[in-house]
């Protein structure tokens, strides 16, 4: 996974992740643990859903890490 544009590194990595995946997201030193559900190539909006169902909608450069677990 590389980051090749100007959009952010998040945005690249997000693009590439298939709906379902399991992935925690770092918020300015806060961490989110989510399952990525729908990324929208347009505007940058990366859809997100938590354990407990609470929906997440970010905008990808905001997005400071994306960590996938084994």
């Amino acid at each position: 996974m590389g980051c090749y544009s100007s959009n952010g590194c998040a945005c690249d990595v997000l693009r590439k992740t298939a709906p379902g995946t399991g992935v925690t997201l770092g918020f300015n030193g806060v961490s989110l643990p989510v399952i990525n559900a729908n990324f929208c190539k347009g505007n940058h909006c990366a859809t997100f859903v938590s354990s407990t169902g609470t929906v997440t909608i970010a905008d990808c450069r905001k997005i400071n890490f994306v960590a996938f677990s084994p």
